[in-house]
């Protein structure tokens, strides 16, 4: 990653928001083998999209089901934050101040959700920055290493 003061706003947030992207993801895939899931992965199975259940967007249980969809995984994503020992009050400032990232199937670019109300001054960027090399840290003070002679995690 890498940031200069000369960079504008978008280039410096989308940076920061990939680097605690990577960081995280880079972490999962440690913990799991070509045959066991990740520790991390909280939900036993996904659910079927509304695309996937051939909903019509007229069809009042098509909202239920993304809605459920969107929440489950929100709930996953915020349990990982915990479960990775990470500060999850300085993980919701970070939030508030870089966009969301979403990663799509096949693909090994996650794409930057921007609000459209990007700025970011100094003080934000130094929490940043900051907040990626805690989270970093902290990932690393308790790392552990899957043995291959295990079953799936329940």
């Amino acid at each position: 990653m890498k940031i200069n003061e000369n960079d504008n706003d978008e280039a410096i947030i989308t940076n920061l928001s990939l680097a605690f992207e990577f960081l995280l993801r880079n972490h999962e895939n440690t913990k799991k083998t070509s045959i066991k899931k990740s520790p991390y992965q909280f939900l036993r199975r996904k659910m079927k999209s509304s695309r996937n259940l051939k909903l019509d967007n007229k069809d009042p249980m098509k909202n239920f089901v993304d809605d459920v969809n969107d929440n489950l995984l929100s709930l996953e994503k915020n349990l990982k934050i915990l479960a990775f020992g990470i500060n999850f009050n300085k993980y919701a400032k970070f939030r508030s101040i870089v966009p969301d990232v979403t990663w799509y199937l096949g693909s090994m670019e996650p794409e930057v959700n921007f609000r459209g109300d990007e700025t970011i001054n100094k003080n934000e960027m130094n929490f940043c920055l900051n907040f990626i090399i805690e989270s970093a840290l902290r990932l690393q003070q308790f790392d552990f290493e899957i043995p291959n002679n295990l079953g799936d995690f329940p």
